[in-house]
Order: C-alpha cells, then sequence, then structure tokens
C-alpha cells in the first residue's frame, strides 16, 4: 500500500535541514515530502524558503510537530512515509527514538551524524532488528560520503582493472569552508563526552573492519602530527573528519566482508589526512584546534556560531572541497579516484542526504535501482547505495575522476598535477 509521503525531513527548521528543504524543492518537486520538527512557525517559514525554490508554483509540503523524545508521534510520522531524513542532532541526545520509529513502521531512515559512539549503539541495539525488517539505517550520509563512496568505487576499480583485491586507501583531503552552529554544538558535546565514549571515538575499529589477527597497526592510528607522504610527495596534517570517515569507510569493508568474506580485501587498511602546502603549514594545522573551553568562549562572543547558524549562501557559493584516494591493489598498482564539489559542510552535505533518500524512496516501486544494502541493516552510503548513488551525485555536479597508475612515480605524478588546480575554479567549471 503506498504510503502519502515519499520523503519526511525530521529537523526542516534547522540550518541544515532548511537547506535540504530547498534541495528537496528544487530537485525532486514532484516527490510528496513532509518537513517535520519542533516549532510550527520555524516549520512554515521553512516550507515557504523551500517552495521559494522549486520550480513548480504549487509546491508544497506537509507539516509535523513532533518532540524527539515523543515516540508514539514519531512512530506515526515515521508510518507516513517511505524514507526519513533527520538533520536534527545531536544524535546521541535525541536520535534513537526516531530511528526505532522507523524500525516500527518499516520506514526506511537516513541522516547526517558524525557521532561515531552513537552509530556503534546502532549496531549493537538495532542492526539485527534492521536486517529482520528489511529496514535500511544509513546514518552519517553527509561529510564521509565522499570518502565512503569514493573507497568503495576506487576499490571496484582496482578489481575490475587487475583482477585483485586492495591492499590500502589513503585519502588526502583540500576543503574550504566553515561549520554550523549545529556542528559546533555537537563537536562540543562529543569532546566532554564520558571516558567509555572518548575510548569508542579513539578505537580505529570501533564498528568493524579490524583486520583477520585483529591488531591495530601502524597504518589504522589517527595521527596528530604533521607527516610527510611519500607517495604523494606532499606534507599531510591531521583532518579533524577522519576519525569518523576513517571508521564509516571500515564499517563498508566489514558489511562487504560479511557478504563475501574478502571485503575490500584481506588486509586492507584505511587512512585520511588533509593536504597542506607546506610543512609550516602542516605544522600549523596540527596544533590549531581550539579547546572546548575556548570555542564556548568565542560562542558566547559571538565569535562562533550557535546553533540555528551557519555560513550563508555567500560564503557557500565560494566553498569547495577536492578529496584524492589513493588506492594500492595487492599487487602493488594503484588506482587513483579524484572527487570535487562545492561547499562540502552544507551545500554538499545536503545533496547527500537528499539524493540517498530519493534513491531510497524509489527502491519499492523500482527495487532494481538500488541492489545493494541486503535485506536491511545498519549500513553506509556504500554498502546502501554503491553505483546507483555514484551516478547520481555525478548528474548533480560531483566530479569523479580516475587515474591509474603502475607505480609510486606515476602516482605521484597525478597527485601533483591535480592539486595543483585550483579547487574552486575547477568546480566551478
Amino acid at each position: 500500500m503506498a504510503r502519502p509521503l515519499d520523503v519526511l525531513l525530521y529537523g526542516a527548521s534547522g540550518f541544515t535541514g532548511r537547506l535540504v528543504a530547498a534541495y528537496l524543492a528544487r530537485h525532486a518537486p514532484t516527490l510528496r515530502i513532509g518537513l517535520a520538527g519542533r516549532c510550527a512557525d520555524r516549520l512554515r517559514a521553512a516550507r515557504v524558503a523551500a517552495s521559494n525554490c522549486s520550480a513548480l508554483p504549487e509546491w508544497g509540503a506537509e507539516l509535523h510537530v513532533a518532540s524527539a523524545e515523543d515516540e508514539l508521534a514519531l512512530r506515526a510520522l515515521a508510518a507516513r512515509a517511505s524514507v526519513v531524513i533527520s538533520t536534527a542532532g545531536p544524535f546521541s541526545a535525541c536520535g534513537t527514538p526516531l530511528v526505532r520509529a522507523c524500525l516500527h513502521a518499516r520506514t526506511d531512515y537516513v541522516d547526517i551524524n558524525g557521532e561515531v559512539p552513537w552509530m556503534k549503539q546502532l549496531v549493537e541495539e538495532l542492526d539485527e532488528e534492521a536486517r529482520e525488517a528489511g529496514v535500511r539505517i544509513v546514518p552519517s550520509c553527509g561529510y564521509t560520503v565522499p570518502s565512503d563512496l569514493g573507497t568503495w568505487l576506487t576499490v571496484q576499480s582496482i578489481r575490475e582493472r587487475y583482477g585483485c583485491a586492495t591492499r590500502s586507501v589513503s585519502g588526502l583531503i583540500q576543503f574550504n569552508g566553515r561549520l554550523s552552529g549545529g556542528t559546533m554544538a555537537t563537536g562540543l558535546l562529543l569532546d566532554r563526552a564520558s571516558a567509555a565514549e572518548q575510548a569508542q571515538r579513539k578505537d580505529p575499529f570501533v564498528l568493524g573492519g579490524a583486520p583477520a589477527g585483529g591488531e591495530v597497526r601502524a597504518e589504522d592510528r589517527d595521527s596528530d602530527e604533521a607527516v610527510f607522504d611519500s607517495v604523494s610527495r606532499c606534507w599531510t596534517a591531521p583532518f579533524w573528519m577522519a576519525t569518523i570517515s576513517s571508521r564509516v569507510v571500515r564499517r563498508s569493508h566489514e558489511l562487504f566482508r560479511q557478504q563475501d568474506g574478502i571485503g575490500y580485501g584481506a588486509e586492507f587498511s584505511y587512512s585520511e589526512r588533509a593536504l597542506a602546502r607546506d610543512e609550516s603549514v602542516a605544522k600549523n594545522m596540527a596544533s590549531e584546534m581550539p579547546s572546548p573551553e575556548r570555542r564556548e568562549r568565542l560562542i558566547a562572543r559571538g565569535k562562533l556560531p550557535s546553533p540555528g547558524q551557519g555560513p550563508s549562501a555567500e560564503v557557500r557559493a565560494k566553498s569547495w572541497f577536492r578529496l584524492l584516494l589513493l588506492g594500492r591493489s595487492e599487487d602493488g598498482r594503484w588506482m587513483a579516484t579524484h572527487l570535487l564539489g562545492g561547499d562540502p559542510g552544507y551545500d554538499e552535505t545536503s545533496k547527500f542526504v537528499s539524493e540517498a533518500a530519493i534513491l531510497l524512496a524509489s527502491r519499492r516501486t523500482n527495487p532494481s535501482l538500488v541492489r545493494r544494502g541486503g535485506n536491511g541493516g545498519v549500513l553506509t552510503p556504500a554498502s546502501a547505495l554503491g553505483q546507483p548513488f555514484v551516478n547520481a551525485l555525478a548528474e548533480r555536479g560531483i566530479n569523479f575522476q580516475q587515474f591509474p597508475a603502475a607505480n609510486n612515480e606515476e602516482v605521484a605524478d597525478v597527485v601533483q598535477t591535480l592539486i595543483n588546480q585550483n579547487g574552486a575554479e575547477r568546480h566551478r567549471a
């Protein structure tokens, strides 16, 4: 039986939620959309703003007011839609009831969270139930998508071109963008988490993906230092998202390994770092993150955004990201995958989660469009959506390029050529 809504967006009146609503109105105007959150007035304002982005003069969306703690109300909401998007964080504080409501209603779920301990909780508490129910729970379908989906694409290309598995993928990120107040608040919450949760955040394999022996190798550990990368011939620095995206990539490897016994490769490893112009910049990047106490003072003084605030459209239009994924096959050959897009934290995050929801909504009427994800579970963008997701994002402006290389010298030349291109100019081109 058809449901009244294709997609329900919970958290629609927040900063990122408003961007997602506008994206859906602009790029999927014929979908039946619902906007939900805690404040009716703010939801009405979000609907008006989104309708102004739609090519359809009569575009509209249902509005639903519901507290994140009211599980009965959330169950009723989830039952109305094929897919629920959540942009309402911090997810560890208010996200679980909505996921449980989706399970109860047999409704697929996707969000933009980056809270690894909470994702572990979902895996431990709900993965088996979701598999049995055939419900796809896809957390962290925002900023981590380039790392997760790009790694999957790299591994597939190595297998198809070289006929072997992948030994390692290293991600090198360049970006220009700013954080929103909601992201800042979530970061502060995570920084003040319990000792047990802090230990989980430091565990490279907290979401799975450990090698056969279970040992943590040097290449698996999070680095907090400036490092010269001999393969790319570049200085690199710690990247604050790497402790999230690396766990999601390893979760994908684990899920594929559960299916075929191999996953990405028997000894597969993933690492991710930020590219720096030189040694001095790399060292500055490694030491520049302010303490939680200083960030709180900066927020109170208006120097950093508070929840509900974020970068302007003008600032976002000038923002961009580039991700280079250097995949090494088990026999020593290389595949470089280059992803390029716009503002990573908000415009592209809105695109990622919206396009994921559009694909998930379509699987009820066209299951062949999305074949991955098995019968359900707590999944990842790559394991749930695979090639259809790559295709959808490419159609919406995410630039995917791949470059085979026979040896270290060739892959270094590829990297140097790509990073000498200006990210913003290349994206606008």
